[in-house]
């Protein structure tokens, strides 16, 4: 197909439409360079084309049919284009010839189709422009795996407390065309470069934000890399940590024994379990209670620290308070852990408590490695990426259905949970040994040593009582006393008030040999399983005798179809003699304990 009858000079071809080297060709260029303005990312070739042609060129009597294929052609986006011998040089692209030069930017990009008629159908005046993008012209080629440009800001930040942040903000271009005209596949994408523009967190930094976005077209990638500096690296796979240590006390406890509360939150990177969470915590606690000098990386603490972990251990410590914290549906975890710490003079409490100093269990370089590979990664830690497969060029002319990306293939779910539904009437079985509610008991021993006071009489003076011996009676009052006139009255015989002189201390005296006496009380609350009434085998190698037993049990409702049984206890024993030793302590199978001599 060809616009004229003349002597060939040059080539000039589009998607297959040869025109002939007569037409007027017109070639502009213009360098685009990248958003810094260093580097030339291609040379963007405005190509114009102006001729005549003639319905006799394709053997018909119209031009109708020359029109149809025109625009058919001339009109598609990302043709095989060559201009060679006409003076400019060789341009050929998207595969003319066997060349492995591509447009840059999904081009050829046909822009104009003008159509003049001329003899009632017979000819017509075109006119046909279009722009390609051509890349590393010094070389000739295209290499279509390497970026056209790579641009980025680089921001920092020192907040009022001196710490820093930096961001960085880019972008990366690669070349991208089509493979042919009619070909809907996507060869390349941008995403595919990700590696090669992630920047290394700087020591002492957490990598907080990774933020990328793809262009439409695919060939540019926009990132965004935020990097915090921290106050103290983080125990290994943790990327948040709230926590919190307070230590008080007050007058009552003569600021010499102290409460101390280990508290707060966890954030566990993605893929690690998040009952490591607690495992973490624990290194948090061990070390501010003095067990953190002996882990490995105390070697690295200062000697001084090293010491006052020592000091830790040789204090008495008691714990009081343990608590856990789920977040069911979030990523944290949160724990309390408090303490007594007795016997500690407040100049020395801050070296024995551990406030401020850092953690010796977590380390910068093992932190950064354990997220490396997840939190950190470029692409999370599940690795997502957009594939060139996942997208397709959507042209109606081509009937191919749209596909919207990533796919995610190759990914796993992140959960894999079976949950299988409890029997109808709910209930189910509860194990033995976990089904205690509630279990308390106490074990008392009474002591009748069978011991009296004896009180000896002590009695005033014997006086006569008057006008006895005179009347030649020999009666005598015992206790006389008078009143206010004289007179003489008879009382009761009667002793002298303790403490006053004359009187008599009380004889203590043994009646018998000693009695024993035991009591065992308690209660308990039980799911699923009766409760049974304890009983005493032996006490200090004595077998007691049960001489009364009060004991009472009943159901106390239900929860989720599993009953709830509650019973208590009042047992008496007595012993035929003293038991050696302490008494035993009455076991507690709600805390999986026996008695303390294994009765």
């Amino acid at each position: 197909m060809t616009l004229a009858r003349l002597p060939v000079s040059g080539t000039f071809s589009y998607n297959t439409v040869v025109f002939n080297p007569t037409v007027r060709t017109i070639v502009r260029g213009v360098p685009r360079l990248d958003e810094a303005g260093r580097v030339v990312k291609w040379i963007e070739y405005t190509v114009e084309l102006s001729g005549y042609v003639a319905a006799s060129d394709s053997g018909a009597a119209t031009t109708d049919a020359l029109l149809t294929s025109y625009r058919q052609k001339l009109l598609a986006v990302g043709g095989s284009l060559a201009l060679q011998t006409k003076g400019f040089g060789d341009l050929t692209l998207n595969g003319i010839g066997g060349t492995t030069r591509r447009d840059a930017l999904w081009g050829p990009l046909p822009e104009l189709l003008l159509w003049k008629p001329l003899g009632d159908k017979l000819g017509a005046y075109v006119e046909w422009r279009c722009k390609v993008h051509v890349a590393c012209e010094r070389s000739g080629s295209l290499n279509i795996q390497a970026p056209l440009a790579v641009n980025y800001e680089w921001q920092h930040e020192v907040d009022q407390d001196g710490y820093s942040v930096q961001r960085i903000t880019g972008h990366l271009e690669i070349p991208m065309s089509k493979l042919t005209v009619d070909n809907p596949t996507v060869e390349d994408t941008a995403d595919r470069y990700r590696e090669r523009i992630k920047p290394e967190v700087p020591p002492g930094f957490q990598r907080v934000r990774q933020s990328f976005r793809l262009s439409k077209n695919k060939n540019r990638l926009d990132f965004t890399f935020e990097d915090r500096e921290v106050t103290h690296p983080l125990p290994d796979s943790m990327t948040g940590a709230d926590v919190e240590h307070e230590v008080e006390t007050d007058s009552s406890r003569a600021f010499f024994q102290w409460t101390s509360t280990i508290s707060g939150s966890l954030t566990v990177a993605r893929g690690a379990p998040k009952a490591l969470a607690w495992e973490k915590f624990l290194i948090i606690v061990a070390d501010r209670l003095g067990i953190g000098a002996r882990l490995p990386a105390a070697a690295n603490i200062p000697a001084r620290q090293r010491r006052d972990r020592a000091q830790r251990r040789n204090v008495g410590l008691f714990l009081k308070r343990v608590s856990f914290r789920d977040q069911v549906f979030g990523r944290g975890a949160s724990f309390s852990v408090t303490y007594w710490i007795m016997g500690v003079p407040i100049k020395d409490i801050l070296a024995v408590s551990g406030l401020w100093e850092p953690v010796a269990g977590a380390q910068y370089a093992t932190w950064k490695t354990s997220l490396l590979n997840s939190a950190w990664h470029e692409r999370g830690f599940i690795k997502l990426k957009h594939s060139h497969d996942d997208d397709v060029l959507v042209d109606l002319c081509l009937d191919r259905p749209a596909r919207i990306g990533p796919s995610g293939r190759g990914l796993s779910p992140p959960f894999n949970v079976s949950i299988t539904a409890p029997p109808p009437g709910g209930g189910g079985t509860v194990p033995p040994e976990s089904s205690w509610l509630i279990y308390r008991q106490r074990l008392r021993i009474s002591e009748d040593h069978r011991r009296v006071p004896h009180k000896p009489l002590t009695l005033p003076p014997i006086e006569r009582a008057p006008g006895a011996g005179t009347t030649g009676s020999d009666e005598f009052f015992i206790g006389i006393e008078r009143d206010s006139q004289g007179a003489v009255e008879a009382s009761t015989p009667r002793s002298t008030p303790a403490g006053n002189a004359g009187s008599t201390a009380d004889v203590i005296q043994t009646v018998s040999s000693p009695s024993f006496r035991l009591v065992l009380s308690g209660e308990g609350v039980r799911a699923g399983h009766r409760v049974p009434c304890p009983a005493l085998r032996t006490v200090g190698g004595i077998v007691p005798v049960l001489a009364f037993r009060d004991y009472v049990e009943g159901q106390m409702g239900a929860a989720g179809g599993i009953p709830i049984f509650g019973a208590a206890w009042l047992l008496e024993y007595l012993l035929p003699m003293a038991p050696s030793g302490n008494l035993p302590v009455a076991g507690n199978p709600a805390l999986g304990t026996r008695s303390s001599n294994g009765d």
